[in-house]
């Protein structure tokens, strides 16, 4: 069963100076709780409906950070993820295919 599902993605802001969650997934995201390492920041967020983002900002430039996020949907369930964040990496090509064929760009 697919449905009822949120789906919290974090992302460093381009700058380097906040972070970005955003609900990817097809339900709202209640009781959210962010993790900062090794930073020591923690904060809540009440609630995230779907395709909606929130910006948190850390004040400071951060090259390297890991995110641990625990939240749950509207009927309870609870979720969490974990995530490296860099400013170095760069954002996946979405176009690009699995196997390599026709040349691919590089």
């Amino acid at each position: 069963d697919t449905t009822g599902i949120p789906e919290i993605v974090p992302k460093l802001t381009d700058d380097g100076k906040g972070i970005i969650l955003s609900n990817t997934g097809n339900a709202r995201a209640e009781n959210i709780h962010v993790t900062l390492v090794p930073n020591n920041i923690e904060f809540d967020i009440a609630s995230l409906d779907v395709d909606a983002s929130y910006e948190y900002s850390l004040g400071t430039m951060v090259q390297e950070i890991k995110t641990r996020i625990t939240y749950s949907n509207e009927n309870r369930r609870l979720f969490s993820s974990s995530k490296k964040l860099s400013v170095f990496e760069e954002d996946p090509d979405l176009l690009k295919p699995m196997i390599p064929m026709f040349k691919w760009k590089k």
